[in-house]
């Protein structure tokens, strides 16, 4: 009887260490992750910023922290010379005498926008004269879907966004939005005018050939300019981002929808 108690007493306190042991481990982790929800927002993102292998001494730049986070399925061109041009814009030497009072799909573009968008004298990102009708922020590429007579170009079909903006009925490509970045600033615009310089130049525009005008791929609006802090001109990254992408911003204020 006496065997048979100790026997008892022995198998108890086997059982009683196995379930010590396999209940610690997991009472351990439970703590943690209670202590982890009592960490203020430094301690997560001291905890995020590790899990990203970064360290306080080898922090990336900003730019180059928001192009790894923002992931866009368009090509993304970079090093890019752009340059400024303006609603209201007189023709002169500088942009190869074409006046900007009108647009590739806009003939009373001025009107439309509200007046002359003055590059110097600004009151924010708006001309200081008014507030526009349509986004400030805006730009150029030297490319336009259409044939004269209106007729759609044959390269036109092969526009990644096609079928969707048939579905939609909207233009091919005036109104779309870009993500463009200088240095450690992005900004965001639409596509209102075709230039500088070229109509037709596809492969760079949709594909990953550098532009035909080498003095400039991109026209930039003064409000985009000043939202970048680019100056005058100066090389730039730009990607299409379709609308669903584009952050809330200033760019956002007034939407070019016609």
């Amino acid at each position: 009887m006496k065997s048979d108690l100790n026997l008892i007493s022995l198998l108890s306190i086997n059982i009683i260490a196995l379930v010590f042991l396999f209940t610690f481990p997991v009472y351990e982790q439970k703590t943690d992750q209670i202590e982890t929800k009592k960490e203020g927002p430094e301690e997560i993102l001291n905890q995020s910023t590790n899990s990203a292998n970064f360290s306080k001494k080898e922090q990336k730049p900003l730019l180059t922290i928001l192009k790894e986070i923002f992931v866009s399925k368009y090509f993304q061109h970079e090093n890019i010379w752009a340059t400024v041009f303006w609603v209201g814009e007189e023709a002169s030497e500088e942009n190869d005498f074409i006046a900007n009072d009108v647009s590739y799909w806009d003939r009373n573009w001025q009107s439309s926008f509200g007046g002359v968008d003055e590059p110097d004298e600004r009151n924010g990102y708006f001309p200081a004269a008014f507030k526009p009708k349509q986004n400030p922020f805006y730009f150029a590429l030297p490319y336009g879907e259409f044939e004269k007579g209106r007729n759609l170009k044959q390269n036109a079909v092969n526009i990644p966004w096609y079928l969707e903006s048939l579905q939609t009925k909207a233009s091919l490509v005036k109104n779309r939005w870009i993500k463009v970045g200088f240095r450690n600033k992005i900004c965001f615009a639409q596509w209102e005018d075709v230039g500088p310089g070229k109509t037709n130049d596809f492969d760079y525009v949709f594909g990953k050939n550098p532009p035909e005008n080498q003095f400039t791929g991109i026209d930039l609006s003064p409000a985009v300019r000043d939202c970048l802090g680019m100056g005058g001109k100066n090389k730039v990254d730009w990607q299409f981002v379709d609308f669903s992408e584009v952050p809330l911003g200033l760019w956002k204020e007034i939407i070019t929808s016609d």
